[in-house]
């Protein structure tokens, strides 16, 4: 009876560091934004430019440096939050034809339409007889192997 009362105890307890950790966040991120807001645009919240001389993510920065400071579980890998980020950017134009396929997904598709061939490299036909006759392509598996045209299947 008293373990479990010091159990219910503990899970109270984790509770209530939970609900201050949340709120805590919430103010972080609550507070971050109303400055960026009252500082402006021409201050050290000003987007910084990267190598191309373009405006990079500075919100999305300063997300990312939060969580490193302040998550307590392990985030996913860099790979994963940036693609999350990118389905998010696509997502958020409501267009169903503009989708982000993530690099080895486009690589197999580019593959398959690019006509890259696999097989033994063999045209089948059906000769005047109804059986199957074999030709083979030049240099090809099957004619290393010794197919030769007319082979019967």
């Amino acid at each position: 009876m008293k373990n479990l009362k010091q159990t219910q105890r503990n899970i109270g307890y984790s509770l209530i560091f939970g609900v201050l950790a949340g709120i805590t966040m919430a103010i972080i991120f609550a507070a971050g934004f109303f400055m960026r807001d009252i500082v402006g645009s021409n201050a050290a919240f000003a987007a910084p430019l990267n190598q191309g001389g373009q405006a990079g993510y500075p919100l999305l920065d300063e997300v990312q440096n939060l969580l490193d400071n302040h998550f307590l579980r392990q985030q996913p890998d860099e790979i994963t939050r940036e693609y999350a980020a990118i389905r998010g950017m696509m997502a958020s134009l409501e267009d169903r034809y503009t989708f982000f396929v993530e690099p080895p997904v486009a690589q197999s598709e580019s593959d398959v339409l690019a006509g890259t061939y696999g097989g033994v490299g063999v045209q089948i036909y059906r000769n005047e007889n109804g059986d199957f006759a074999l030709y083979p392509y030049p240099d090809s598996p099957a004619e290393k192997a010794g197919v030769e045209e007319g082979d019967i299947l």
